[in-house]
């Protein structure tokens, strides 16, 4: 539809919430230490991008939501004639 983007590009933050957290033995694993360094040698994951109650996994779901409202929203919106037209 004219005037709607033919595509949206969209960045989220990159920052992990819990770098040095691993879920198994709920510790955080410091970066350069000897434990985090066993850990990992050892098969462990450490690092987490999100927080304990998946804040960013939730405001992404949010988000998305949103913005499928939007879109909609927005078609609508364009397929109108102009305010004041004669159409």
């Amino acid at each position: 539809q004219a005037g709607l983007p033919n595509a949206v590009i969209v960045f989220f933050s990159h920052r992990w919430l819990r770098p040095d957290w691993n879920e198994a033995t709920q510790t955080n694993f410091p970066a350069g230490s000897e434990q985090r360094r066993n850990a990992v040698e050892g098969g462990w994951i450490v690092g987490d991008p999100d927080g304990p109650e998946h804040e960013k996994a939730q405001a992404l779901l949010e988000w998305g939501l949103w913005f499928k409202w939007w879109v909609r929203h927005a078609r609508s919106e364009f397929s109108r004639p102009a305010w004041g037209s004669d159409e």
